[in-house]
């Protein structure tokens, strides 16, 4: 180990010293890692607030209004007597403030079948619940068909359907039909 020492214009004479030894080992072996805090150390005590009574409510009101002046006082003093005068809970009201509440479950989705016959007498069958747009049914068929939709004519129980209608609105059952017939413009004109 050598000693030396070091001149600064501001102080005297400090000496220094250098290990020479435990440098070598540091570089050889790499510096030291910090060991990880343990579970206690890294993370800080967690509580849970207690849950507040009417007790301590008034409790705490009292000393509020201790540091206030007269007047103050004169006012909140009739929030203390109804906090006084509420009665405890039953053991019952206790237990079901004490119980989870419990997410209702959602109602199976219904879904019906929509029969689509054509004039070829082919039949198509589509499975939709009773709130999707029948303009679903008709883009599919049009699809399956290749065929252009406004071309297609859509009936059920004989009056036109539009696209924003759907079987709830229809008052449409499980296996019901619509028939599809397709409009063709213009023809063979005589002279």
């Amino acid at each position: 180990m050598a000693d030396t020492t070091m001149e600064t214009p501001d102080m005297e004479s400090i000496p220094l010293s250098l290990d020479t030894e435990s440098m070598e080992k540091e570089t050889a072996v790499g510096p030291k890692t910090p060991e990880p805090p343990t579970e206690t150390e890294s993370q800080p005590e967690c509580r849970t607030p207690k849950k507040e009574t009417e007790e301590t409510r008034a409790v705490r009101k009292a000393d509020v209004t201790a540091s206030m002046d007269v007047e103050e006082q004169e006012d909140i003093k009739p929030d203390i007597e109804n906090i006084k005068q509420e009665e405890p809970m039953d053991e019952e009201e206790m237990e079901e403030e004490a119980k989870p509440v419990r997410k209702e479950k959602k109602p199976k989705k219904v879904i019906i079948s929509v029969k689509v016959n054509s004039q070829e007498n082919q039949q198509f069958i589509f499975k939709v619940t009773p709130q999707t747009p029948l303009e679903k049914i008709m883009d599919s068929y049009a699809q399956r068909t290749e065929r252009p939709l406004k071309n297609l004519r859509f009936f059920y129980d004989g009056k036109r359907l539009r696209t924003i209608d759907t079987p709830e609105m229809l008052e449409m059952e499980d296996n019901d039909s619509i028939d599809v017939t397709e409009e063709v413009l213009g023809g063979a004109g005589s002279f």
